[in-house]
Order: C-alpha cells, then structure tokens, then sequence
C-alpha cells in the first residue's frame, strides 16, 4: 500500500491548525502519514501538537511528525525541507487553514493515480473556499497562472 504524505505548513498562522489536522487524522485512507512543519513562528507550540496527534490518531496514521525550521527560511525551502522530511510515494501540500471535505479525500486521490497513466505524477483537487465553519461554501478557486499551467 503507497503512503500519502499530508504536510501542513504553517507560519504564524495556528487559528485553524487542529482543524487542519482532525480532517487529516480522520482519513479512512489505510497508510497516511502527517507532518506538521512550521517555519519558525516564535510561538510554534510543538509539544502541545504532538500530545493532540498522538491523543487522537487513528488506525491509518502510519506515522507522524511535528516539525520546525531552525530559521525562517521562506515558503520554497520550507516546502522542500518538509517534502524531504517525507517518506511517502506522494505529497499532499496543505496550509494550517486547509481541510480535507471529506475522510475519503486521500481514498479518492489515491483511485485517481490507480486510474491515471503510468507517467502520471500530478494530481489536482478542486479548492473550494468555505466560511470559518467549513459548511458555507463561497466559490471554487484555482489560481489563473496553475490553471493555465495545468491546461497546457
């Protein structure tokens, strides 16, 4: 079975952060791993994390990791520390403020590759943008430039 690596990135930005991580925990994919990687917010409460994922992991958490730059370091290079502090097949990029819609997200992602071509490396979901509460949905965005990217 192919792990899915979740990482939330997060900058001193923690308004949303568990909500971020319960979407992730209650994935009924079987083998998911979570990393929450912080860009070195002053006040990055690690331990307080690690206590919550480990207080509320479920069966298909396969390992998790709670992570922090030693500097800030800038979006880029904290995306690719946190892909090389990785060990899945695939990555799934979220920020502290980003929910899976559903526990059957990474399931679905998965189908997606089994159907995909062999060559396939990408795939794209649909961001839909929600009220505070997640249940007031507002619109559907995909930036113009990946759009354009992604038709090409």
């Amino acid at each position: 079975m192919d792990i899915f690596s979740v990482i939330i990135l997060c900058y001193r930005n923690f308004e949303y952060l568990h909500e971020a991580i319960d979407s992730v925990l209650s994935q009924t994919y079987p083998a998911v791993e979570l990393i929450v990687s912080d860009d070195c917010s002053p006040d990055f409460p690690r331990q307080e994390l690690e206590d919550y994922i480990a207080a509320h992991r479920k069966a298909g958490l396969c390992r998790f990791m709670v992570r922090r730059e030693e500097q800030n370091c800038g979006t880029v290079k904290h995306v690719n520390h946190a892909i090389r502090a990785s060990s899945g097949r695939y990555v799934i990029l979220m920020a502290a403020d980003d929910a899976f819609y559903s526990p059957r997200a990474i399931e679905q992602y998965a189908q997606g590759f089994r159907k995909a071509p062999p060559d396939c490396c990408l795939l794209v979901a649909q961001t839909a943008m929600c009220d505070q509460s997640l249940q007031g949905f507002e619109e559907y965005y995909l930036n113009p430039t990946v759009q354009k990217i992604l038709e090409e």
